[in-house]
Parts: structure tokens; C-alpha cells; sequence
């Protein structure tokens, strides 16, 4: 048939089967480009799970309240790992201290869908110290600490004092330090011990979580308590615990003056400030900590602090604050001068968590307190 004046001619056999196959292939292509999405997102959930789980057990390390963290998870406040999942959302046996659930779950129909991943396959975890979803084939796995031992056997540095700053002296043996701290069965336990002359302690063995602290004056009947937030594998420091009273200022155990600042050391070099002290007495002297604060605006983290060749570092959300306390240990002995001690404050930032390099200002006012009540303040002038 002829429609105004041209032919009409239909499709052949090869050309339609090509068409088909075309089609086909297009729809192949389309098919797994959209299988990869869906399966990059369910990896990408699965991360994230794995994560929420991770912090369901061991907390949040960003969750900081007056500098210090809030968040431990289960095992802060258990004080051991789940044995399962199922111990995040549900009492393990009446125990006193768990304070869950820890995680909750999306779908009230489903109370078991925290444990499984998006493959609907169990999320595999043992009590140890990993989390790992098989689902897709490829296990993804989240670790939360390298040793259980980074979790749940720190160590609590601290020093007593009374309210004029001054350590006990011979009278240290009048004093009691009593930790209280999750049992890892539901309950609670203490370990005491007593300081040293110097005021200092040290606890080890205590899981991560905010645990309560308190000193007892036998002598005047007297009691000092606060908290301490003792992070996993940093551990705990405790500068806060004093007296009420000014029990023990004529007999700080050392001589005033003793310790001195060495002319013209003071300097400020980027993130980094130093000075050199030097022992004026005729007998070597112990230091077992100090006390250092910087007057910088905005606020400013040390991440390093170096007494002669003992490095001491303060990471991970626990950075060194002005006004904190630097608990020297083992103890330095100071020989009489020479040689002199240098004294090094570095690697600042503007974060306790994280957060960009700092410099420290020009003109900044430090002091530095010693455990045998020696007291440097100076300005650095550039």
C-alpha cells in the first residue's frame, strides 16, 4: 500500500532480535549497577551498626562533660564484657550496675533486629573484642580495643593534699585512699591504699568508666570525695581530691625554695614552651609531681609534657588541661645543681578531642607547682 506517495516497510527478524538483545543487555547493566548500590549501601549500614554496637559496649569517647568523658557503655558500668549481644538490652542477672539498654531497637515488631545485619544474617560476637557481620560474604569487622586489658585493668594516679595544696609528710600514714568500682558480676568493690609523703597514689587493675574516689583523714576525722574518669589504656588522674582544712602546711616534707628557676630558659617556640629548674639545696630531691598552668586564650591542650628524658603523653580525649596535674613516675630524683632539669610543654591544640595544632601566645603566664610545694610563676615575653 502506498501512503502519500512513500512505502511503508516494517522491521525485519534481524532487526527486531537486535533490538531485543540490546534491550537486554541494557537491562543487564542496569540490574547490577543497581545491585551495587543496594550492596555498597548495606555495607555502608552494616559500618554503621557495627559501630552503634561497638558503643553500645565501650561508649562514645566524644561524649565529654566538663572535660571529662561521660559515656563508657556496658563496660563502664559493669565493669566486663557482655557475653552477648542480648546483655546490652537485657539485664544479665540482676546485676546492680547495669544501667541498659545500650542499644534499642529500630523496629519495636523485631526485638532481635539489633542482632542481625542487613543480609538478616546474626551479627557474630563472643564476649571478646570484636564484632563482625558475615552476611554479605566478606566479613566486615569492628574492633574496640587491642587487649581486654586496655578495657578493664587501668591504672589511677592521684594526689591528696590539703586546701592550701600542701601533701601530708609524715603524716601520710594517717591517710586512706578507697577506689569504688564496678566488680564485673553486677556488683561493687573497693581497693585501698595509702599515699605516699609526697601525697602521691597509684590503683591499678580497674576496668574504664567514671569511678568513685575518696580519701579519709583518720587524724581529723575528715573526708574528701569526687570522681574520677579513668579512660581505657590512658587510665585515671585524680587532682581535685583535697582536705578542707590547712592540716599539713608546716610540714610539706620539703624545703621551700629548694627548687628555682634557671635565668633566661624560659622560652615559647611555636606549640612548644620550656623552662629549666635546678635543685639549690645539698641533697637530691625527690619530684613525684607537678602542677602546671598556662594562662592562654582561647583555651589550649598540651598533648606532651617532658621532665628531663620521662615523656609523658596525654591523648586521646584525655589531653593535659592548664591547671592539671602531671604525676611523675617513677619518681625523678633531682641532684643537687648542675645539672639543671629542662622542663617541656608541647604539642597544643585547640580541642580536647581532636582538633587543630595550636600555638601557644606570646607574653603567656605559667606556673608550675611541685610536690615538695616549691612554686615557679613567670612570664615569657617574646
Amino acid at each position: 500500500m502506498v501512503v502519500g506517495g512513500a512505502k511503508q516497510r516494517g522491521f525485519t527478524f534481524v532487526e527486531v532480535v537486535l533490538v531485543i538483545v540490546i534491550l537486554g543487555i541494557i537491562a543487564a547493566v542496569a540490574t547490577s549497577s543497581l545491585e551495587s548500590v543496594v550492596d555498597n549501601s548495606r555495607h555502608l549500614e552494616a559500618q554503621q551498626e557495627l559501630e552503634r554496637l561497638s558503643d553500645a559496649i565501650v561508649g562514645e569517647d566524644k561524649l565529654i562533660s566538663g572535660g571529662a568523658r561521660t559515656d563508657y557503655g556496658y563496660v563502664g558500668d559493669v565493669g566486663a564484657l557482655p557475653a552477648n549481644l542480648d546483655n546490652l538490652v537485657t539485664n544479665p542477672g540482676g546485676y546492680t550496675t547495669w544501667n541498659g539498654p545500650y542499644v534499642r531497637d529500630n523496629f519495636n515488631e523485631n526485638t532481635d533486629d539489633f542482632k542481625t545485619d542487613p543480609w538478616n544474617t546474626n551479627y557474630v560476637y563472643t564476649g571478646g573484642l570484636t564484632i563482625q557481620s558475615t552476611g554479605s560474604g566478606a566479613n566486615i569487622t569492628k574492633q574496640f580495643a587491642n587487649i581486654s586489658a586496655d578495657l578493664l585493668s587501668n591504672t589511677v594516679r592521684g594526689v591528696i593534699l590539703d586546701r592550701d595544696g600542701a601533701p601530708p609528710g609524715a603524716d601520710s600514714v594517717n591517710v586512706t585512699v578507697t577506689l569504688t568500682y564496678p566488680d564485673g558480676v553486677g556488683g561493687l568493690t573497693t581497693t585501698t591504699v595509702t599515699p605516699n609523703s609526697a601525697g602521691s597514689f597509684t590503683i591499678s587493675g580497674i576496668p574504664m568508666g567514671n569511678q568513685s574516689i575518696r580519701s579519709v583523714y583518720s587524724t581529723q576525722n575528715d573526708t574528701a570525695e569526687t570522681f574520677v574518669s579513668v579512660a581505657p589504656r590512658v587510665g585515671g588522674f585524680v587532682d581535685n581530691l583535697r582536705f578542707g582544712a590547712g592540716y599539713w602546711t608546716e610540714t610539706t616534707g620539703g624545703t621551700p625554695g629548694v627548687i628555682e628557676y634557671v635565668a633566661g630558659t624560659g622560652e615559647i617556640k611555636d606549640d612548644l614552651f620550656r623552662l629549666d629548674i635546678k635543685n639549690t639545696g645539698g641533697s637530691n630531691l625527690e619530684i613525684s609531681w607537678m602542677v602546671i598552668t598556662w594562662d592562654a586564650s582561647p583555651t589550649i591542650y598540651a598533648e606532651q609534657v617532658d621532665l628531663g628524658t620521662a615523656i609523658y603523653f596525654f591523648n586521646d580525649c584525655n589531653k593535659l588541661s592548664s591547671g592539671d596535674t602531671v604525676f611523675v613516675s617513677p619518681t625523678n630524683t633531682m641532684a643537687p645543681s648542675p645539672p639543671n632539669l629542662t622542663i617541656k610543654v608541647r604539642d597544643f591544640s585547640d580541642a580536647l578531642c581532636g582538633g587543630a595544632s595550636a600555638d601557644v601566645p606570646d607574653n603567656t603566664d605559667v606556673t608550675v607547682t611541685f610536690s615538695n610545694g616549691d612554686v615557679i610563676t613567670l612570664t615569657v615575653v617574646i
